[in-house]
């Protein structure tokens, strides 16, 4: 298996709405709405937050067999 690739984003935490933090792209302009726990504790509006997202390759691939396990205990298909 392929080694995960990570995407590495800055974002501007322009304000909170409710129980949502809501981020700025500052060279796109675009929005992005995740919850507000998902912001450290003490965050204020005007902070910079880095965002790193990673493929979680070995979490894709063991749901994905235990779909297909389902699947065949379903369907009766006991020749995988």
């Amino acid at each position: 298996m392929n080694s995960p690739e990570t995407q590495k984003t800055l974002l501007y935490l322009d304000r909170y709405e409710g129980q949502y933090a809501v981020l700025i792209d500052p060279q796109t302009h675009a929005t992005v709405n995740i919850p507000r726990n998902y912001i450290p504790n003490n965050t204020s509006e005007g902070t910079y937050v880095s965002i790193n997202i990673t493929q979680d390759l070995n979490t894709t691939q063991a749901v994905a067999e235990e779909a297909n396990k389902l699947i065949h205990e379903l369907t009766g298909d006991n020749d995988k």
